[in-house]
């Protein structure tokens, strides 16, 4: 999973999304190294398998990724995933701007119909960039169905998979997401992986060939399978236990 590639000092402070073209490349060349293939899941689709594969994605996906990254990516003969919000073609990430980070302009429409020409692939990324979970069925079937309506439109192929914001489940995903026409669908940590919950990994700048080399290893997707169900349930767990404290404390005033 990355989002933004750039050495520009200002976006520092959207680490770990934003990496520098340094540890782009050093991801880049582990890969060509270790003979992994880049595959996009159009080529799952045909088929098209390998026996070292890897999927690298994109959320959100600034304009700035045709100064370095695409092109990066197209002179390895590389491909990636890129996943954009309907609802902001042309727009900026105003869901990190509202926190006081710095602006960054997205992908317009011919930026993103050039991804498809160039032999990326378009994912969809919802139609706003929200928390899916805290939504019922109506809202989310409607973040989900008007974006890939919008990109489809955009680049004349079907979409096939999205990428919940903040990796975060809409309700019933099982049963939304295939219902909505998608193949896929991809979050982050998620306690139950699916075809429609499928588990990524971040890399940002702090990665090394060493902690590459444990991402992409069998035991880590082991310990994922453990690992995220107690990073998804350890926030319900404590907040359930802090309003039964709090109850508590309050009887006893």
């Amino acid at each position: 999973m990355l989002h933004y590639v750039s050495d520009d000092e200002k976006l520092t402070e959207h680490e770990p999304w934003n990496i520098t073209t340094a540890a782009f490349d050093q991801l880049l060349n582990y890969l060509e190294a270790e003979g992994y293939h880049t595959v996009t899941f159009e080529d799952i689709e045909r088929g098209n398998r390998y026996e070292k594969e890897i999927i690298i994605t994109f959320d959100d996906c600034p304009k700035h990724l045709w100064d370095y990254a695409i092109p990066e990516l197209q002179k390895r003969n590389m491909k990636a995933v890129f996943y954009l919000l309907g609802g902001h073609i042309g727009g900026y990430n105003y869901w990190n701007t509202e926190s006081g980070l710095s602006r960054i302009d997205l992908m317009d429409a011919e930026q993103i119909a050039k991804l498809s020409e160039v032999g990326m692939e378009v994912g969809s990324h919802g139609y706003h960039h929200v928390m899916m979970e805290e939504l019922n069925v109506e809202e989310a079937t409607e973040q989900i169905t008007k974006s890939k309506e919008k990109l489809e439109g955009i680049i004349n192929k079907e979409i096939l998979s999205i990428v919940y914001p903040y990796g975060s489940l809409p309700p019933k995903y099982n049963m939304l997401v295939p219902q909505a026409g998608y193949k896929y669908g991809l979050s982050v940590y998620t306690p139950w992986e699916s075809k429609y919950a499928i588990r990524r990994w971040l890399y940002d700048n702090t990665d090394t060939l060493s902690t590459l080399k444990e991402k992409l290893s069998s035991n880590y997707g082991l310990y994922r399978s453990f690992a995220d169900k107690w990073r998804i349930w350890k926030p319900a767990l404590l907040r359930a236990m802090y309003k039964k404290y709090s109850k508590l404390k309050s009887a006893f005033k």
